[in-house]
């Protein structure tokens, strides 16, 4: 049964903001069992900006810097959240550790545009 709790989603939310300190994220749960993972404002996505990512296509929808962040992002959620999924489609089982989706910007709080600054971070 799909289930996540606050205490995963703490975790996923520190290791993006040091991995990234760049982007502010939003990371929360729905009915303990989905993970939400916005990114509200960064300087890699255009501003105004709302999209609702599918990792499974990361790699041929995307190029540059917004492939590597995607996939950083995917990444984290897989390994931190400890992310597994032994479903089998064909026998109508199903066996998900949670649903999660990634997102630049909300729906009603677009993403923002915002330079970094290499000097202020350090």
């Amino acid at each position: 049964m799909a289930y996540i709790n606050a205490s995963t989603s703490k975790k996923i939310r520190t290791v993006l903001k040091e991995m990234y300190p760049e982007i502010k994220f939003s990371v929360r749960i729905a009915d303990h069992m989905s993970l939400y993972v916005s990114i509200m404002s960064s300087p890699y996505f255009e501003d105004e900006q709302y999209a609702q990512i599918n990792q499974y296509h990361i790699e041929s929808h995307f190029e540059g810097v917004q492939k590597e962040v995607l996939l950083g992002i995917d990444k984290v959620i897989r390994e931190v959240g400890q992310y597994y999924n032994n479903s089998d489609v064909q026998s109508d089982y199903f066996d998900y550790a949670f649903f999660y989706h990634i997102h630049i910007g909300k729906w009603d709080k677009k993403h923002q545009y915002k330079e970094y600054n290499l000097k202020l971070a350090l």
